[in-house]
Formats: structure tokens, sequence, C-alpha cells
């Protein structure tokens, strides 16, 4: 009777291992690459071929045919348990990224930023942009502000996570750039006397507007236009006016001059929402954040 060495060995060719599954309950072949077909090659040659120069793993098909069919497919594996190196970042950089992931930090201009981490030089500046762009560190967004545009900086979840930095609370829905939008304007509303309400309930009805500013008897409503296509600032026309809430101005906030332009000419083709133009203003976000 063979002894269970012999058997398996009865089972290769030279250059190939045996491997058995006790799913699939029977041994099957494996070719190892780059073995040097020898007339006596050494079992403890094939493992370390198997587990270190090639690295084959097989992995069961998931197939529901599988009658006929190889029941295994061929990987290439890294058996290394070692975390991959974390990207090297400047300093500068570093300790932007921990001073802009806290509110109201968070929403300073890029310009602002610099200058709040006291770095010169138009080179260092541009350096330290195209680090963090390059890397995958942050998104830039801009926003025109006055005739001028001003990027704002967003941290990357993977910033994040290489820092260790914890999610900031900002309030108000939406991405980045909505709750930036939203800051300035609960900003401007403080500045101006006026109470803001985010994300204010319209009357007895469901519809939120982004924000709500009253202030003597006045009352402005605001929504966030951020994004194309603007299917849903009709919608948010249409709902704001049947909520029953009386207000004085619905404001919407457009990011730049050609999407301010194009808001205008969607509502001016609207059946509804031209019945209502008198009482309906489109204007720049970036009115409302103070130019010094």
């Amino acid at each position: 009777m063979l002894s269970k060495l012999e058997f398996i060995k009865s089972r290769t060719k030279p250059g190939q291992a045996s491997i058995f599954d006790s799913d699939l309950g029977k041994l099957f072949t494996a070719s190892i690459p780059n073995v040097a077909p020898e007339k006596n090659i050494k079992d403890e040659l094939i493992h370390e071929s198997f587990k270190q120069k090639e690295n084959i793993i097989y992995q069961k098909v998931l197939s529901k045919n599988t009658k006929g069919k190889n029941w295994y497919s061929k990987k290439t594996a890294t058996t290394s348990t070692e975390p991959k190196p974390k990207p090297k970042m400047s300093q500068e950089l570093e300790m932007i990224a921990r001073i802009i992931n806290n509110p109201p930090q968070s929403f300073m201009s890029q310009g602002e930023i610099f200058d709040y981490c006291k770095i010169p030089g138009g080179a260092k500046k541009n350096s330290i942009k195209n680090e963090a762009l390059k890397k995958g560190l942050v998104r830039i967004h801009p926003l025109q502000v006055g005739k001028a545009r001003r990027n704002y900086w967003e941290i990357t979840p993977r910033m994040r996570e290489l820092l260790n930095l914890p999610k900031p609370n900002i309030p108000g829905k939406g991405g980045f750039v909505h709750q930036l939008v939203a800051y300035y304007v609960n900003k401007w509303a403080n500045q101006n006397s006026y109470k803001c309400k985010l994300e204010a309930q319209l009357g007895n009805s469901n519809k939120a507007a982004d924000a709500v500013l009253t202030k003597d008897g006045e009352s402005l409503v605001f929504e966030i236009c951020v994004s194309e296509p603007f299917d849903k600032e009709l919608s948010n026309i249409s709902k704001d006016f049947a909520s029953g809430f009386k207000f004085s101005k619905l404001i919407l906030l457009a990011l730049d001059g050609k999407m301010k332009k194009k808001l205008k000419s969607i509502i001016d083709n609207d059946l509804f929402a031209s019945q209502h133009k008198d009482m309906i203003e489109v204007k720049l976000a970036g009115d409302y954040i103070k130019i010094k």
C-alpha cells in the first residue's frame, strides 16, 4: 500500500504540486511556474516556490453552473500582512489639514488659509496646493465672490484617515459646498440682525427650505443651487409657494455668473415660476461672503 507522500508524488510531475480541498473532496494538481524540472524535486523546493515565488492561491469560482467546469480560478496574491506605507506629506500641508478640519476654519478660502498659517511666497503656496491635489488629500471648489473667484478646500476622507482626523460636525444638509454656502448665509444674517434658521420648515408643510431669514416682519427664503441640472430648483420653487408660508422674497443662490444666468433663463421659461418672478431673485452665493 502506498504511503500518503508516495501517493501524492504519484499524482504529480516535476514542477507540480498536489492540493487537497475538503469541500472538493479530492486531489487536484497545480503547476508551479519557474521550478526547474529536475529528476528529484524536494518537497521543500516545491513548497517555497509555491509560497514565496509565485504566491498562487486557488479560490472557488462562484457559479451556479459548476458541473463540468473548473471549480477554481488562479489569482496572484500577496502574503505580506504589513500595512502599506502612508504617503508622506509636507509639514505645512499637515498643519493646514488639522486646522481646516474644524469649523469655522473649514470655510476659509485658500488665501485665508495661507494667511492664517503664515505661509509666504507664491511658489511655496503652489507647491502645497499641487501636493494636496496630486495625492488626493483635498478637493478644491471655486466660488465666485464679486468679480473674482475664491477657492475653498475640502478635506478628503483619505486625508482624515492618514492623520486620524474625526469627521467635522457641520450643521446643515448636503455636501461640503452646500454647507459652505449655508454657513455664510447664516453669518451674513447675524451680521445684518436677521434671525436665521437652516433647514427651516415652511408653514405646516413638509417642505424645508435651506434657510429662512426673518427681521421686522420680513421673511427671506433661501434655496442653495450648487449643481446642475436645475430641475430640483423648479420643484423647490413650486413647493415653497405651495407651502402656505408667507415670505417677502425667494432667493436662489448660484455658484457663479454662468449658473446664475442659466437659472434666470429657466425661471423665465417655466410657466409656474415665471408667474412669481417679482418674488424670485437669483443671486450669487458669493454676495453673502464679506469682501474685505
